[in-house]
């Protein structure tokens, strides 16, 4: 999905492939997306302008929340730890749980979105982030570094049985 939006290949989406890949997903879905300054159209009223200006502002949001769950949870942790429950477990049950429980996070980080602004300034809640971002990247890598160069004991049924194949590139 990256790589479609990606129409230069130099690894950055900016504003204009952005506003590039709306329009696509726009007009997939039938609905018209003004990118650029727009005209005022002197014939509509001020509630329809803000009617309509709510509707784009919807559908950017939307869209633009689904590409950033998409090309961050396709392998994430829990995108690897849901397939190996499904493997042991009902599958239903586990889609089931997978979801409910990106429905709570949506949630969640949600109203994080919708409180945290309102009780801090924007500069903060970003100095806030960062440093969460950075606080975690951390304490997973200094966590890996103290992991085992073993299979987890949660894949070493599936590799016995042959179910995964593990092939690991030789080192230099």
């Amino acid at each position: 999905m990256f790589d479609a939006l990606d129409t230069r290949g130099d690894g950055v989406i900016d504003k204009d492939e952005f506003s590039d890949g709306l329009n696509v997903v726009a007009d997939a879905f039938g609905i018209s997306v003004e990118s650029g300054e727009k005209e005022e159209n002197k014939e509509k009223t001020s509630d329809e302008a803000k009617e309509e200006d709510g509707a784009v502002s919807f559908l950017r949001a939307f869209t633009s929340s689904v590409a950033m769950i998409l090309a961050t949870e396709i392998g994430d942790k829990t995108f690897f730890i849901a397939a190996v429950l499904s493997m042991r477990n009902d599958r239903r049950a586990i889609f089931g749980g997978a979801i409910l429980a990106l429905i709570v996070m949506t949630i969640l980080s949600s109203m994080m979105g919708l409180v945290l602004p309102a009780l801090l300034p924007r500069q903060y809640t970003h100095l806030v982030g960062g440093v969460l971002f950075l606080y975690f990247g951390v304490r997973l890598l200094l966590d890996s570094r103290s992991m085992e160069d073993k299979v987890s004991d949660e894949l070493s049924p599936f590799l016995r049985s042959g179910v995964i194949a593990l092939r690991l590139p030789p080192l230099l």
